[in-house]
């Protein structure tokens, strides 16, 4: 299983879209967002519904806005906490 990991999407929707072609040519099966999805461009309903669709794991919900890590809660799966993966 490979993951994409991204971040700071400001509703940016053609971007995001690219991102997530090119993450799965590269063959990611998950992705899990680090927040920041809304602000700045003007597709956030989009970017946000796009990122519902692909969370890693149903327990964990992406920020939406200067959150960084705490915004997605402190648990990965398995227990492991997000802070030590960094």
């Amino acid at each position: 299983m490979k993951y994409a990991i991204i971040a700071d999407i400001h509703a940016h929707l053609a971007a995001l879209q690219a991102v997530l072609r090119d993450a799965e040519q590269r063959g990611c099966t998950r992705t899990a967002c680090l927040g920041d999805i809304v602000g700045y461009y003007n597709k956030p309903r989009e970017c946000v519904d796009i990122i519902r669709e692909r969370i890693v794991h149903p327990g964990l919900r992406p920020g939406l806005s200067n959150g960084g890590l705490s915004a997605l809660g402190s648990q990965l799966p398995g227990g492991r906490d997000w802070a030590a993966v960094f």
